[in-house]
């Protein structure tokens, strides 16, 4: 698992800009946990700028399937969509990291 967390400043003109980012991996899945120990502090111009994380579904092999899934706000989730496309987006839905497009302004930018 990895995660990378983006230092935003604003200058002198009210503009964000990016400063740095921080970035963590950790192969038992705590990468996030490592930004407590870190100044990350989310909300104070800093963002979360990705997350790599593995997904394990149960199958009749002798090994789980596993999908390696990079969450990239605000808009990118990408991983193989070969197998276990619903299961996955359900599963970041349910965890809330998953936010549903305004199908107006969608058709508004079209036109």
């Amino acid at each position: 698992m990895a995660a990378a967390a983006d230092f935003f400043a604003e200058d002198e003109d009210g503009e964000w800009r990016y400063v740095r980012s921080w970035e963590s991996k950790d192969a038992s899945g705590a990468a996030l946990r490592h930004f407590k120990a870190s100044e990350v502090r989310f909300g104070r111009g800093w963002r979360l700028g990705e997350i790599t994380f593995r997904v394990f579904f149960k199958s009749d092999a002798k090994q789980p399937a596993k999908v390696t899934v990079r969450l990239k706000p605000p808009g990118t989730l990408a991983f193989r969509r070969t197998r276990f496309e619903k299961a996955i987006h359900a599963l970041v839905a349910r965890n809330g990291l998953e936010k549903d497009r305004d199908a107006d302004l969608v058709v508004e930018a079209a036109e």
